[in-house]
């Protein structure tokens, strides 16, 4: 519970918390809004976030190799999924449905999926990985198509229970 133009609420514990904000105008009318907001003791954050590029003018088709890597800062999770979104300039798909993901320099090799909007998912948490403070995770090999050739976007998501921790955009060239 806070007043004034800026207000803040720290909680004791993770979990989802449903948050209402009510405003009062210098007439005395209000307004509300309800949300859910999901407290993480996990922590993240993105330690490289890199995209390797190649056209094929024979296919009119754009290649991208997507390197990620990230460190777990505190608290531990078997609910982490990595998101490469996809921006929304031509058609993205999965060259290889397969991503190399190193956790303590140990290699796997994990499924990756197209979400509705072509967006790339790795779901370490639903491979069985549970991931603790110190860890570091390194994901390579993520290769993505596009017929689009120019500039785009892609922005890497680490989440844990479908909520963004941490996030970078990289800007590139195909």
């Amino acid at each position: 519970i806070g007043t004034g133009t800026t207000t803040t609420h720290s909680y004791s514990s993770p979990g989802n918390y449903i948050v209402t904000l009510t405003v009062t105008d210098n007439n005395g009318a209000k307004a509300s809004d309800t949300a859910i907001v999901n407290v993480q003791s996990l922590q993240v954050s993105i330690t490289k976030h890199s995209v390797r590029t190649r056209w094929d003018s024979n296919k009119k088709l754009g290649y991208i190799e997507v390197q990620t890597s990230f460190l777990v800062n505190s608290g531990s999770s078997n609910k982490i999924s990595v998101k490469e979104v996809t921006d929304e300039l031509g058609v993205w798909n999965l060259q290889s449905s397969e991503a190399t993901v190193k956790i303590n320099g140990v290699r796997n090799v994990l499924g990756v999926t197209l979400d509705a909007n072509s967006d790339a998912i790795i779901d370490l948490g639903a491979n069985g990985i549970t991931l603790k403070a110190g860890d570091t995770v390194e994901i390579t090999k993520l290769k993505l198509i596009n017929n689009n050739q120019g500039s785009h976007s892609l922005t890497s998501q680490i989440l844990a229970n479908g909520f963004v921790l941490a996030s970078n955009t990289v800007n590139f060239v195909i």
